[in-house]
């Protein structure tokens, strides 16, 4: 995504005068989620599915669930995304016999919020586990693979898990954030302490990249296209160093999101659970 060019040339000429400043103005953009209209193509699982909302102290989660009684795998969005963004997929999984779970994080899908940030992502997991779960495994896309892995890290019982175009550490979102803002990179680091002094933790903490040597019996995929310019594939190489029990397959042309509604992505994610679960039926 761009941002308008005023905003750029803006960024890159106060992130030189005065890098404090700039992360100051950067911070509350950092936590405000972009809305996007619910394309046709997802309606209809919106309104055939299960659903309900769930309340969290950061806001309201729409939850979806549909299908069953196979394995439950449960698919988490990522930043300024939804639920159904995975509708494609969750049909494909349908249609195997699997028990489809996902969400609208709180100010995601149909609200909308200023401020949200990944904890209420964590706490929309864990929401889902109590009130559904255990789950058999999870996919998460962008973000969703990042909150998922601290999730677990929190105790959330999940063994098999697919990240897509996931990120790999804070210190890389912050990078990426402030290349799309065409800041300098001391802003990102700037950003870095204050979210660490404010959240009153280590700067590696929701790191996945760490918290996977920590739970090294979750065997799971890393999905990652080479060519994704929201999140770069080196985060990708850096999951790939770090989880011993994880394999990543690298695709070609798809992007950011394109993998979410690729056949072959698709196959791929259904193969994986299917081998594990012994339980479903794969055309």
């Amino acid at each position: 995504m761009k941002l308008p060019f005023a905003v750029r040339i803006f960024f890159k000429i106060l992130s030189y005068i005065a890098p404090s400043l700039a992360a100051r103005v950067a911070y509350p953009l950092f936590f405000r989620p972009l809305k996007f209209p619910i394309p046709e193509r997802e309606k209809e699982f919106r309104s055939t599915a299960e659903s309900g909302k769930g309340e969290l102290s950061s806001g309201r989660i729409h939850w979806f669930k549909k299908g069953g009684p196979g394995p439950k795998i449960l698919f988490m969005h990522g930043w300024s995304g939804r639920g159904s963004q995975f509708t494609k997929m969750m049909d494909a999984f349908l249609e195997a016999g699997f028990e489809v779970y996902t969400l609208d994080a709180p100010g995601h899908g149909d609200e909308w919020l200023p401020r949200i940030d990944m904890l209420s992502f964590i706490s929309g997991i864990h929401w889902m586990e109590k009130k559904f779960g255990p789950f058999d495994g999870a996919i998460g896309h962008s973000i969703g693979g990042m909150a998922l892995w601290n999730a677990i890290r929190e105790g959330a019982a999940i063994k098999w898990l697919v990240e897509i175009g996931s990120p790999s550490s804070l210190s890389g979102v912050l990078a990426d954030f402030t290349a799309l803002l065409n800041a300098r990179p001391a802003v990102a680091e700037i950003l870095k302490g204050k979210l660490s002094a404010d959240y009153q933790v280590a700067e590696d903490f929701f790191d996945p990249v760490r918290i996977t040597g920590l739970h090294p019996d979750v065997a799971g995929l890393l999905i990652h296209d080479a060519q994704d310019d929201e999140v770069p594939f080196n985060h990708a190489l850096e999951m790939e160093a770090a989880w011993k029990n994880g394999r990543l397959v690298t695709t070609e042309g798809l992007g950011h999101r394109k993998l979410l509604r690729d056949p072959g992505v698709i196959q791929l994610c259904l193969n994986f659970f299917a081998n594990r679960s012994g339980e479903a039926r794969v055309n």
